[in-house]
């Protein structure tokens, strides 16, 4: 029995960063995978987390991968083949809301550019918005 045995390394906040060039199949799949821990999250104005998201198939463009593009009934995230439309996202400090109630306050979000993993370090990961990092106590 102790030959089947399959051991995993520990998750770290920073593996839940989504990474745009992935098919859309599969984000959904570490979306779902990182909920509740470590939580599957994107960098726009600072950390947003995406808490449900579906892909969809038949969805052909030429958007640069990350590039959010409006639908008629809310957003997606263009990559290679497909998209992954947004259902529910979490911005940091806020609470989860769906996407609908989320556009309202965030008007610039469509045509907006998410981030990638291959673009920042492991401290920017951590600290999207520059702040002082503070020691816990």
């Amino acid at each position: 029995m102790e030959e089947r045995v399959i051991y995993a390394r520990q998750l770290h906040k920073e593996d839940g960063l989504l990474d745009w060039s992935r098919p859309a199949v599969g984000l959904d799949r570490w979306v779902r995978a990182c909920t509740p821990w470590p939580s599957a999250f994107t960098l726009w104005d600072g950390r947003l987390k995406v808490l449900r998201a579906v892909p969809l198939f038949g969805w052909q463009g030429n958007a640069p991968a990350g590039t959010v593009i409006g639908l008629g009934d809310g957003v997606a995230v263009a990559r290679g083949k497909g998209a992954l439309h947004l259902e529910k996202v979490r911005l940091a400090g806020k609470r989860p809301m769906n996407v609908a109630a989320f556009l309202q306050g965030q008007r610039d979000f469509v045509a907006g550019r998410l981030g990638a993993a291959r673009e920042m370090t492991n401290e920017q990961i951590a600290n999207p918005k520059g702040r002082p990092l503070t020691a816990n106590r």
